[in-house]
């Protein structure tokens, strides 16, 4: 939610303060989440945990304590190496990859360009304060939440299904069906978008648009 979250705040900073507040505000907070994760944010890695602890007892004893993914680890370039090449290898050799990434970036394009037009719908159409423009973001954050709830279930739902069908089996393609609806929903929302605003409609209407929108993508 902060590609909604951040006009609201930065939209009353704006017109209260000046638009320097929108990057300090954001560093002062940067750094405090910074601050806490550095001293309240606990370990979880199973294998970090456990070459500290073989770390303490080398220290304490002085033998040789170690564990087996230090003493078979490879070098730190070669785990690099691994983890540069092989998103690359699988987005250029793997076509269901490639169709995801495809209509991912379909979506977040469009949203995006969305978002790059929101602010200015709202001061130069509709005649509305910085701060106010920032509200309309609310429907973003709606669309989000009934995309992660709903569009949840519902894929839970598609899932459940296609693997009972398939005799209890389940396979990662039944997640894909719920993709072919939005797909074809979303460019009939921004031509929605589109033409409310350009019509000089209520703005309650390009605010359902962008929450139909925003939980589709999500």
């Amino acid at each position: 939610m902060g590609p909604a979250l951040g006009p609201i705040i930065g939209g009353i900073m704006v017109q209260e303060a000046n638009w320097r507040w929108t990057f300090y505000v954001l560093s002062i907070f940067d750094t405090l989440v910074l601050v806490l994760f550095v001293f309240f944010l606990p370990e979880t890695h199973a294998q970090t945990i456990l070459s500290k602890k073989a770390a303490k007892l080398r220290k304490s004893t002085g033998e040789e304590f170690y564990t087996a993914e230090d003493m078979g680890a490879p070098k730190f370039s070669i785990k690099l190496k691994i983890g540069l090449v092989r998103p690359i290898r699988l987005l250029a050799t793997q076509p269901i990859i490639q169709i995801v990434a495809l209509v991912l970036a379909y979506q977040f394009g469009l949203l995006y360009i969305v978002h790059s037009t929101f602010a200015t719908l709202w001061t130069t159409r509709y005649g509305q304060s910085a701060a106010m423009s920032g509200l309309h973001y609310f429907a973003i954050i709606i669309g989000c939440m009934i995309g992660s709830f709903v569009g949840g279930w519902a894929t839970d739902k598609v899932w459940a299904i296609l693997k009972k069908k398939n005799g209890g089996k389940t396979r990662p393609e039944n997640r894909v069906p719920l993709m072919v609806p939005g797909g074809v929903m979303i460019p009939i929302g921004l031509l929605w978008y589109g033409w409310s605003a350009q019509q000089h409609f209520h703005w309650i209407m390009p605010d359902i648009v962008n929450l139909h929108h925003r939980s589709l993508c999500t």
